[in-house]
């Protein structure tokens, strides 16, 4: 076998994504979980205005995530991530000088445009290089490598908060840089699907999957509780437990992908479908979320976000598998791009709404009434990816409604 044969460099390209992936995921939990601690705890910034700015990266990044990937489809994935990756690192810049809310979204608007260069065009390429039988175990250890840079990321944002929220920014900002440039220097220029003479042929041929449409729609809602760890959480925490305690939420998620994602990943291969596990984890996260809004204190908290973070690392992986598994090999990126919908509207809606919830449920005296909302609303997508996951057949629908 040659030193440059296919299987190597495939081989080669993996470690090099992964590495990549570690330095995007430290800048960007060095970054996002300050934003609200910062600008509502250090500031006094209205919580549901912080939201929105959050809310509005989102939209952006996930909404234009859809030609991001379409892009990928006819161009390759290689100069979308680094273009990206570097628009990324300029948001952080503008971010470090935000002083007004006009400032805040700008940087937010930024970030979200680089988000959407970059995120469905890596994610494809991670389609592309990884083989069916060892996408688990990939995606798992890309979770727990993941989690010790958003644990070490977050610690060292909060430590740098207590500087100069600035030397935040800019930290994040030297991450997503040299992520940047390793992409552009080291990373093959694969194609991730067949080119088409349509930018918008391949999003019109996912969109009219309706069995991954329905799964992208039913996606909403995991992303709708998982997008809590970036906003009402950090504030929540902070209100309970103290500012300084904030970086322990990613610390107990580290602990927990370390005892359990990977080694239970490499266990489990073949023997628990991901469908499973993906409704395994989104159950323990509308229960952990609803003990949530019950605490009060240290003693009740910190067991509700563990049952809430497991929940995560339980799903996380199962839910990039799954939608791995419903893709047309010949447009990844545009599948992977529709992907982004259900977080765009989980992102849209879910940082404003749970940011207003949370900051007038304290106003009424019914803390708990916020997160009581985002339960009940995974709960209801809980049942949908249910559907989706385990579909039944006309015959037995019809055999249950004779029985009704």
């Amino acid at each position: 076998m040659s030193a440059r044969s296919p299987h190597r460099i495939r081989l080669h390209s993996q470690w090099l994504v992964l590495f990549d992936n570690l330095l995007v995921i430290t800048g960007f939990y060095l970054v996002f979980p300050m934003i609200t601690v910062h600008f509502v705890e250090n500031l006094g910034w209205s919580a549901t205005l912080v939201s929105t700015g959050l809310a509005l990266r989102s939209l952006t990044q996930q909404g234009l995530g859809l030609f991001g990937g379409a892009m990928a489809d006819r161009w390759g994935s290689k100069p979308l991530i680094a273009a990206g990756l570097a628009t990324r690192a300029a948001s952080f810049l503008v971010l470090a000088e935000a002083n007004s809310m006009a400032g805040l979204l700008l940087s937010c608007v930024i970030a979200g445009i680089g988000g959407a260069l970059f995120d469905a065009p890596k994610t494809a390429t991670i389609v592309k290089l990884t083989r069916p039988a060892e996408r688990a175990r990939y995606y798992a250890l890309l979770g727990m490598l993941g989690t010790l840079c958003a644990s070490g990321g977050a610690a060292l944002g909060s430590w740098l908060l207590h500087w100069d929220f600035r030397w935040v920014a800019y930290a994040g900002a030297v991450s997503f840089g040299l992520a940047s440039l390793v992409t552009l220097r080291f990373l093959p220029a694969f194609r991730v699907g067949v080119r088409q003479d349509n930018l918008f042929h391949g999003l019109r041929t996912a969109w009219q999957d309706k069995p991954y449409a329905r799964f992208v729609l039913a996606t909403a809602g995991y992303w709708l509780m998982w997008l809590q760890v970036m906003s009402t959480l950090p504030m929540l925490i902070s209100r309970i437990s103290g500012k300084t305690h904030v970086a322990w939420l990613y610390t107990l998620e580290m602990v927990l992908t370390l005892c359990v994602q990977y080694p239970l990943a490499r266990w489990l291969a073949g023997r628990w479908r991901c469908e499973a596990r993906l409704i395994t984890g989104m159950s323990l996260m509308v229960l952990g979320l609803l003990l949530v809004g019950m605490a009060n204190d240290n003693l009740t908290l910190w067991p509700a976000l563990t049952l809430f973070l497991l929940g995560i690392v339980l799903g996380d992986p199962a839910l990039q598998e799954a939608g791995a598994s419903r893709i047309d090999a010949r447009m990844r990126g545009s599948y992977l791009g529709l992907a982004s919908l259900g977080m765009a509207l989980a992102g849209s809606i879910g940082y404003i709404a749970s940011g207003w919830l949370y900051e007038h449920a304290l106003r009424w005296g019914l803390p708990a009434l916020g997160w009581v909302v985002i339960a009940l609303t995974g709960f209801l997508t809980l049942l949908l990816m249910y559907q989706v996951c385990y579909p039944m057949s006309r015959a037995t629908l019809q055999a249950t409604a004779s029985r009704l």
